[in-house]
């Protein structure tokens, strides 16, 4: 899926080409796609890096 992104396969496709490609720094598995689409939702809605580096990321 990361390779998607940093693919620009349309024209509009502008972010990879301007701010370099995107990098995976977390993932998580979950049993179903109902469980893992619910935790994408609560990860997204903190809407904070700050959020994500000191949580996720440990502080990195």
């Amino acid at each position: 899926r990361i390779d998607q992104h940093n693919a620009p396969l349309s024209e509009g496709v502008t972010y990879p080409r301007k701010n370099g490609p995107w990098q995976l720094v977390w993932h998580e598995q979950h049993p179903t796609r109902g469980e893992a689409m619910c935790r994408e939702r609560q990860i997204k809605g903190k809407k904070s890096a700050h959020w994500v580096r000191r949580h996720l990321l440990g502080g990195r």
